[in-house]
């Protein structure tokens, strides 16, 4: 499996925190979000299967292309 690994803060943690509280040694992933209203580019951040908060956007487009390119080739 391919990993893309950026050093960010998780945008809209606040909304999720009675979900979530934040620890350095949580593994999170990202999945992109196909119906999110606000960003057509939009990646969430998932803890243990549930949403807890959002890839700022600086980085999202960017993450959005490298997801399809790693189902293109991983498919």
């Amino acid at each position: 499996m391919e990993v893309l690994a950026i050093s960010s803060a998780v945008r809209g943690f606040h909304v999720y925190k009675d979900i979530w509280k934040p620890s350095i040694s949580d593994k999170l992933a990202g999945e992109r979000e196909f119906d999110n209203y606000f960003d057509k580019f939009a990646i969430k951040v998932v803890n243990n299967g549930e949403t807890v908060g959002h890839l700022p956007r600086k980085f999202s487009k960017i993450a959005w292309y490298h997801f399809d390119l790693t189902l293109l080739f991983w498919g």
